[in-house]
C-alpha cells in the first residue's frame, strides 16, 4: 500500500506519520509511507498513491487542489482531510 502524509506544519506531520506507520506495522500491512510538508514536490514527481492524508490548509497548494491532482493518477485513492481549523469541521 503506497501511503502520502502531507501537511505543512512538520510537528503535525511526524505526529500522524508515526501513529499510520504504527498503525500498519500493528496490522502487519506492507506500506510505504511518503511524508511531507510540500505538496508541490509530490505533485511533480508524479507518484500514485492508495491513500492519502492531506491538510486543507496549506500554503500554495492547498490539500483540495493536491487530491484533485492525485484523482488523476489514481481515481481510487482513499482520501482523508485533516485541518486544525475549526471552520472545515462539519
Amino acid at each position: 500500500m503506497r501511503i502520502l502524509i502531507c501537511d505543512d506544519e512538520q510537528q503535525y506531520l511526524d505526529i500522524l506519520s508515526a501513529h499510520v506507520s504504527e498503525y500498519m506495522r500493528n496490522r502487519y500491512i506492507d506500506a510505504a509511507i511518503t511524508a511531507t510538508t510540500s505538496p508541490r514536490d509530490v505533485l511533480q514527481a508524479g507518484q500514485s498513491f492508495d491513500l492519502a492524508f492531506l491538510d486543507i490548509q496549506m500554503n500554495g497548494i492547498n490539500g483540495i487542489e493536491t487530491a484533485q491532482r492525485l484523482r488523476a493518477w489514481n481515481k481510487w485513492v482513499a482520501l482523508i482531510y485533516i485541518t486544525s481549523y475549526d471552520s472545515y469541521i462539519q
